[in-house]
């Protein structure tokens, strides 16, 4: 994503803690700027973090729990949606994916399942 468009902005959401905070440490050591979200985040934190996420250009991802993040949260700096790991309703993926994708949106946005054969 970085290499094919250097300002291109993602959302990655997670049902588990545990997977958001592995990846916080693994976009850190990578260099990617991001923010995030999580149910227990005062709502002025919350729209501080969704603010530099929409106007900082460094800020290229944002990681999300599933459930506080997937409803009304306008994200249209993203144009690429991870969902970590399929949701047992399919409406909170629907949800989730259309925080990119909205009135005001000016890409393409692409969205990406990931999928554990056997789990």
């Amino acid at each position: 994503m970085r290499r094919a468009d250097p300002s291109a902005k993602a959302l990655i959401f997670s049902q588990y803690v545990t997977t958001i905070e592995w990846l916080k440490t693994r976009l850190t050591q990578a260099g990617f700027g991001y923010r995030f979200i999580s149910g227990s985040m005062p709502l002025k934190q919350r729209a501080k973090a969704i603010n530099a996420f929409q106007q900082d250009p460094p800020t290229t991802v944002f990681l999300l729990s599933m459930r506080s993040g997937s409803v009304g949260i306008n994200l249209t700096a993203a144009s690429h949606v991870f969902l970590m790991e399929p949701a047992l309703n399919p409406a909170l993926e629907e949800q989730a994916i259309g925080r990119a994708w909205r009135m005001g949106q000016q890409r393409t946005v692409t969205v990406k399942k990931f999928y554990v054969k056997a789990s």
